[in-house]
This record gives structure tokens, C-alpha cells and sequence, in this order.
């Protein structure tokens, strides 16, 4: 497996993969500095995984030797799967894949991590667009167990079948879903938080907003009768604040 980038969701993903499929997983950026945090944060986590007796030594150096990096993407010359985790840009993306197809065999599927971006306007221009398809995981990606799966319009079955079948061996819900702006979960998002938002905007206090959506009472308060909470299971500021800018 492949993955473009090195930063916080590449290097989840590249720990994923190698945790799951137990495969070989190369990761590539544009400089050494960049690519070695990525690579360390990957072996980081293993050694927390080995602390907390989660893997034995043996599994831990094997995971860890599956993970390495690469300043040049001929890296991926034998790759069967590459994900791109790269700036969320249509151009830098579409150059990524450009180079990427280069490489690697005409049955490689390429995959983007975009959480917005047209699948279908990213495979224009490549020599293969029929194997590229979205692949979209959610912050934190051990955590969380969605994956949006998406179709393009040049999108074929097999690069379709190969995306459902990696995510199902990476233990992940997946769902197909339409190659429209920001996909099925970003676009519920953002309507839901718009509308929060602008009830606070109006003056409603955050900690009722916040409340208003959680499954929790009120602190010391009786619990909620008839006005009773959506129950989301995280508050939408709480999530803001987790999803959003470090």
C-alpha cells in the first residue's frame, strides 16, 4: 500500500494499514523532515500498543518494519493500493495522482481521502480514471468506524469491489455514496452546525446550543422530560473543536 503524505491522516492510515492487513505500507513526502514525523508517529503508536501489552515485541517490530518512507513516489512501483492524504486542493491532488500513475500498474486503485472534493473531476486527465474511487475515513481513524466509499463517474466494478473489500478488512463500516460536495456526512454536518451556530448567533448560550443536541441532562439538573435532547453523542462545539484546526 501506498500513501501520499505524511501528516496527521496519512500517518493514521498508513498505521491502519499495516495494523490490518499486515502488509507493507510506504509513505512518501516532499521533505525527509515531514516524512520521518509521519513515520515516527506510525512507530510511536506501535510502541504505545506494545506498552499497554496490546502486541507482543514480535508483532510490534514486525508492524514497525512494514512502515517506512519514501521521497520519491517510484517508491510505489509494486504498490496494489495508493491513497492519497495530501493538501485539500483539486490541483495538488490532481498532480499527485498524475505522478503517482507514473509508477504503478495499470490495476493499482487509486484512492482519495478527500472529504469534499469531486472524485470524478480529480481522474480527469489520468491514463486510468476508471480506477480511481474516494476513500474517505474520519478523524480519528482507529476510532471511528465509517468510511465513505465513493463512486466517480468513470469509477469501475473492480476498483469499486477492491475499495468495499480493503475497507472490510480494515474492520470499517463502508457506504457507498455519491460523488456530490462534501459527500453524505460533511454535508449533514455543516447544515447542522450552521443551523447551532446560528441559533447562538441569535443569543442563545453556548451551553444551552450544546446541550440542546447531547444526550446528557443538565449538571445537577432533573433529567430532560418532554424538551429532551437529540442525543447526539458528542456536543456539536465539543466536536468542532475536535474535528477542526489543532
Amino acid at each position: 500500500v501506498g500513501v501520499v503524505g505524511a501528516g496527521l491522516m496519512a500517518s493514521q492510515l498508513a498505521l491502519l494499514f499495516a495494523r490490518r492487513l499486515e502488509v507493507p505500507v510506504v509513505l512518501t513526502d516532499l521533505d525527509s523532515e515531514r516524512l520521518d514525523k509521519g513515520v515516527g508517529y506510525a512507530h510511536g503508536e506501535i510502541d504505545k500498543l506494545l506498552a499497554k501489552g496490546r502486541v507482543s515485541a514480535d508483532k510490534a517490530n514486525r508492524l514497525k518494519s512494514l512502515i517506512t518512507g519514501s521521497l520519491t513516489k517510484d517508491a510505489f512501483a509494486d504498490a496494489d493500493f495508493v491513497i492519497e492524504a495530501v493538501f485539500e486542493e483539486m490541483s495538488v491532488k490532481k498532480t499527485v495522482f498524475a505522478e503517482v500513475e507514473e509508477y504503478v500498474s495499470a490495476e493499482c486503485v487509486l484512492a482519495t481521502n478527500t472529504s469534499s472534493l469531486s472524485v470524478t473531476e480529480m481522474a480527469v486527465g489520468l491514463k486510468h480514471p476508471e480506477r480511481v474511487v474516494g476513500f474517505h475515513f474520519f478523524n480519528p481513524v482507529a476510532v471511528l468506524p465509517l468510511l465513505e466509499i465513493v463512486r466517480g463517474e468513470k469509477t469501475d466494478d473492480a476498483a469499486l469491489a477492491t475499495a468495499f473489500a480493503t475497507g472490510k478488512e480494515l474492520k470499517k463500516s463502508c457506504v457507498l455514496v455519491k460523488d456530490a460536495p462534501a459527500f453524505v456526512v460533511n454535508r449533514i454536518l455543516l447544515r447542522l452546525m450552521a443551523e447551532i451556530i446560528q441559533t447562538v448567533d441569535e443569543g442563545t448560550p453556548i451551553e444551552v446550543a450544546e446541550r440542546s443536541l447531547s444526550y446528557q441532562p443538565p449538571e445537577g439538573g432533573p433529567p430532560p422530560t418532554s424538551a429532551a435532547p437529540l442525543g447526539l453523542p458528542m456536543p456539536p462545539f465539543v466536536l468542532m473543536g475536535l474535528v477542526g484546526p489543532a
